[in-house]
């Protein structure tokens, strides 16, 4: 018979927030496909309820689906993690995600626990990055639901391969001659007011998001109408690469549209 695993012999990293909005917001952007995209995904699919799944999507470039395996509205959602539409896909099925909601006072205190990564240093790559990206992503579902609740999202994920070591990655990115044209970012505490220029001519006005040296930062840009600014060094399958992903809720077409070509110009210049 197959070995099954014990909790002793799996790891998990676990995030808690406190959310200013009701559970019943909170469980809807988690389960909605329309709330899913002002936050998360680029596009979703959900099929509700147990047994049913949910289907995220970055474009051509990443797109998985997570099969529902408990579905409590308002308290507990519990999932595989994305498999690549492959149902023998053995090593995502052992992984699962939940999300724990509780009232606290007029808002939510939510707890999300990603399990099931096998002890191994083969896990470690998996085990990391997903624990920086729900780091980020949680924070962005905080920000929505705050900021701009039922705001539709224009956002874009700009991505180039890493040929060089993390560390000098980091460096390009967060330098006085670099994209992001800043001295270094460490000491700051999340909060902290951020006046900066990019590479491409804009500005950075706002606050510290987010900051996990040296492979992530991320920014509130009230210029930006509070949207939100991400660069990080990460591997989503493809190999190590930088990517800079934007966030945007009432912004002008035109200019976001504009935006995102400044960046992806100044992205290929910076790390060619």
């Amino acid at each position: 018979m197959p070995k099954t695993r014990t909790a002793q012999e799996t790891r998990q990293h676990a995030h808690e927030l406190e959310i200013d909005a009701r559970p019943a917001e909170v469980w809807k952007a988690i389960t909605e496909a329309e709330e899913l995209v002002r936050w998360f995904p680029l596009d979703a699919e959900v099929e509700p309820g147990e047994n049913g799944h949910i289907t995220y999507g970055w474009g051509d470039a990443l797109r998985g689906t997570s099969r529902i395996r408990n579905w409590v509205p308002e308290e507990h959602l519990r999932t595989s993690w994305m498999a690549a539409d492959d149902p023998e896909d053995q090593r995502a099925s052992q992984l699962a995600v939940d999300w724990f909601l509780e009232g606290s006072g007029s808002g939510t205190r939510l707890r999300l626990v990603h399990s099931g990564f096998g002890p191994g240093e083969e896990w470690d790559e998996e085990f990391d990055g997903t624990r920086r990206g729900w780091t980020y992503e949680l924070l962005s579902l905080k920000h929505y639901l705050e900021v701009h609740p039922g705001e539709n999202r224009r956002s874009f994920w700009l991505r180039k391969p890493a040929t060089s070591t993390v560390a000098q990655t980091w460096r390009r990115l967060i330098h006085p001659q670099g994209l992001i044209q800043s001295t270094p970012l460490e000491g700051l505490e999340p909060g902290s007011p951020v006046h900066l220029s990019l590479a491409s001519g804009d500005r950075v006005d706002g606050r510290l998001l987010l900051l996990l040296a040296p492979t992530d930062v991320a920014f509130v840009v009230d210029n930006w109408n509070r949207g939100l600014f991400r660069a990080a060094h990460e591997n989503c399958g493809q190999g190590p690469e930088v990517s800079l992903f934007v966030s945007l809720w009432g912004y002008p077409e035109k200019e976001a549209g504009a935006l995102e070509q400044r960046l992806r110009r100044t992205l290929d210049e910076c790390f060619r």
